[in-house]
């Protein structure tokens, strides 16, 4: 850990990049993140008398991103476990009087 700094978690990065890439996050969340934090690095410096604001906006945006979407792949995992064809039935045995 740097200097009396934040720390990252370790894999924070890794989920990031994983739900950047992944076909079940939606594609205008993805946008949306890339767009704004794009938008604030390129921005002039909104914020001059904090000396890390772009790294704290960028670490915020990210964080919301990743927890956006992971309760998106929440709520798809549970539409596919409500959503399984399940058949429940019950047998008895019939013998042949031949």
């Amino acid at each position: 850990m740097m200097g009396g700094g934040m720390r990252v978690p370790s894999g924070f990065v890794p989920q990031l990049i994983s739900l950047l890439l992944s076909d079940k996050v939606p594609v205008y969340k993805k946008w949306l993140y890339l767009l704004l934090v794009a938008g604030y690095w390129l921005s002039p410096d909104l914020l001059p008398f904090i000396p890390l604001d772009d790294l704290l906006v960028t670490l915020l945006g990210s964080w919301l991103f990743i927890r956006s979407a992971a309760n998106d792949l929440e709520q798809e995992g549970d539409r596919r476990r409500r959503d399984r064809n399940v058949i429940d039935v019950e047998g008895k045995v019939v013998e042949d009087d031949d």
